[in-house]
Order: structure tokens, then sequence, then C-alpha cells
């Protein structure tokens, strides 16, 4: 009889939080009065979280890349590319009604730009493994970026993309890193005042993810600046989780085994909710992270309902056949 691998309760409530932050983001986006961006919780969500996911993600796909190989990409692309495909038909379907084709860019039809994203980053971490020599990885590390920058406006998300691999590609790294941490383990704690830091010099910055990374001087300190803002938040984020001892919270590891179908659900409802003729209750900060609270029970359960019905959860939510064996 073969054992099933037992998965890790700690990431798993470390991506519920995350996907609950998505929530709440989104939520203050669509219901707080005024300029969101300058909101400091919206801010603060928004230096860190997407970055995070894509470090947990790549940390993932490095375990099943040592594994399987190449074999590994396929996978991938049998859980993602689905959802990608039936997304996009349905809000172009649902935009039709709205508006003439004609009149419906790419722009309007994104919807789950992170799965694209790593599909992309799954895709250049395959070649890089792939090489044996070191040099030849160094300078792989790089390329991406490169062809990211001189394939805007061709490769999907490209301004997306060269903010998230390196986020990527620091996930596939935990090994070296962690044994680098065990060394400065007694140093912890300054992730907290590093992250009250950035935290402080971000709060008037455009948002991370849109902001393209060009060949500039200017604009690639501005990139690396905004990557250690959200490499030292997602630090002391860890650390306050490691210290709360996350593995004894059952409920949220449960949530955080479901976050590609939570992601895929907040996406679709968010990008419908302008289109829907509802009025919409302009509330403060404080108002709006308490709907989030309601919009992500309410997007849970019906998680949960809609997964039991035969090929949605392959289709819609990028959930493999027999799930209990990935972890994404």
């Amino acid at each position: 009889m073969t054992r099933t691998p037992q998965r890790n309760a700690y990431w798993d409530t470390v991506k519920a939080l995350l996907i609950f932050l998505v929530v709440t983001g989104h939520c203050i986006q669509h219901f707080t009065q005024g300029d969101f961006w300058t909101n400091p919780v919206f801010t603060g969500i928004y230096i860190f979280h997407m970055p995070l996911f894509m470090f947990i993600s790549g940390y993932f796909c490095h375990k099943s890349l040592e594994k399987r190989g190449w074999h590994t990409l396929p996978r991938y692309s049998m859980r993602l590319v689905p959802a990608i495909l039936a997304f996009t038909a349905i809000r172009a379907a649902i935009l039709l009604r709205h508006m003439p084709l004609a009149q419906i860019s790419p722009a309007y039809l994104g919807v789950l730009w992170f799965f694209t994203v790593l599909l992309e980053c799954c895709l250049f971490g395959c070649i890089m493994t792939s090489l044996k020599h070191r040099a030849w990885r160094t300078a792989w590390c790089v390329l991406p970026l490169v062809i990211g920058i001189a394939a805007d406006g061709y490769l999907p998300y490209a301004r997306f993309f060269t903010t998230m691999w390196p986020c990527f590609l620091l996930g596939t790294q935990t090994d070296t890193l962690r044994r680098l941490a065990a060394r400065c383990e007694r140093w912890h704690w300054l992730s907290l005042p590093a992250a009250a830091a950035a935290l402080y010099l971000f709060r008037t910055e455009w948002y991370m993810y849109i902001t393209p990374l060009t060949f500039s001087t200017e604009a690639a300190l501005a990139w690396i600046y905004r990557l250690l803002c959200a490499g030292a938040v997602s630090a002391a984020f860890l650390y306050i989780m490691d210290i709360c001892q996350t593995g004894q919270f059952t409920a949220a590891a449960v949530v955080g085994r479901h976050t590609l179908g939570m992601y895929v659900l907040q996406a679709a409802f968010f990008k419908l909710l302008p289109l829907l003729p509802l009025p919409i209750p302009l509330l403060g900060t404080a108002g709006s992270c308490l709907v989030s609270a309601c919009v992500f029970l309410a997007l849970y359960g019906t998680y949960i309902i809609t997964r039991r019905i035969p090929i949605i959860p392959q289709v819609l939510y990028g959930e493999s056949l027999d799930r209990r064996k990935h972890t994404c």
C-alpha cells in the first residue's frame, strides 16, 4: 500500500491567510470611498501578498522538478490552462453582452494572471533545471527578465512576469536559504523593523505589479526597491506565522489546501461585480474588511459546493485528478 505524502500544515495556513488578504485587498478596492491606492491597508497587502504566493509556488514547483523533471510542465499545464481558457471564454461571453467585439481588448479578458505567470515561471524553471553547468544556470536566472522586457506586448503579462520571476526563483532556492537562515536564526526579529521601514517607504508608491521593468537604470533601481520591500514584509509575515505555530490552526490549513480554487472564484467575482446592476455601498476601511470576511466565507462555501460537480474542479479550479498528491 502506497502512503500519500503528508501535507505541510504551515504552508497551507500561510496560503489561507494570503488568499484572505487577496479578497480583503479587492474589497477595499471596490467598496471604499476615495483613492484606494493611498489606503495604507491596501498598500500593505499589495506590497507582498502575490510575491509571497509566487515564492511558495516556486518552492513546491522545485520539489516537483526534482522528482519529475520536465514532466512537471505538462502536469502544471493540465491544471492551469483549462482554468485560464474557461474563464477567458466566460468573461468574453459576458463582455459581448455589454460591448461589441471590436472594443474587447486582451486587457479586459485577463482574469487569472497569476495562473498565466505561474505557468511561464514553471517553463523557465524547467529549462533552468535541465542546465547542467552552474554558469549557464546563473545566466538563465537573468535571461527571463531580459525576455520579459523585450517581449512586453507579446509575452502575456510580461510586466507581472518580470516582478514575479525573481520571487519564484527565490522559492526554488529555499533549501539553500534555509541553511543560511539557520545560521542567522537569532536575528530573525530584525525582519520586523525592516518590514516597518518598507511599509513606510512604500506608502506613496504606485501599484508594484504593473510598473514596467525597462533597461533604464532608474527603472531597474525602482524594480529592485519594490522587490526588497516585498521581501522584507514577506520575511516578517513568515516570522510572525512561525511564532504563532500555524500548524495548530487546522481550519485555516484546510482552506489553504484549496488556494487555486479560491483564487479563481475571487477573481471571477470581482471581475463580474462591476458588470452587475447592484448598488455597491461605499464603506470605510474597517467596513470593507468586515465585508471581505463575509465574501471570503461565501466564496469558500461556493467552492465546497461546486467542487462536487464532475469536471468542475479540473476545468475551473486547476485541481489535479488526485489532488491529495499535489501542492501548489
